[in-house]
């Protein structure tokens, strides 16, 4: 099996929207703290921590958020905040309407 560093940053993407899908979230919020990445799902209006992501898979799924947004790849000295509409991302959907995706990049 692989380890989480070893996995590709579309892979753990598509995980996490699979998992959002799951639990029914209307949101995925990833932020850094503490080296990791703490990935946070809104359930029922509420934000939920969920995991943690490392900091080496973090800086590659963040990278692809950012791509898939078309937001600076570059820009870490201040925040980004940005949206992707469910289509860019390659996993399957289907029914209910899927989550949105949120971060902070500061």
């Amino acid at each position: 099996m692989n380890s989480p560093a070893d996995i590709s940053a579309p892979k753990i993407l598509e995980e996490l929207v699979a998992q959002a899908e799951r639990a029914h979230a209307s949101d995925i919020h990833l932020q850094m703290r503490d080296g990791a990445a703490q990935v946070s799902f809104r359930l029922d209006g509420v934000m939920t921590p969920t995991k943690e992501i490392g900091a080496d898979a973090a800086e590659r799924v963040f990278g692809r958020i950012k791509f898939l947004a078309r937001l600076k790849t570059y820009q870490e000295s201040l925040p980004q905040d940005g949206r992707i509409e469910r289509k860019e991302i390659s996993a399957i959907w289907n029914f209910p309407p899927p989550p949105s995706l949120n971060w902070k990049t500061s």
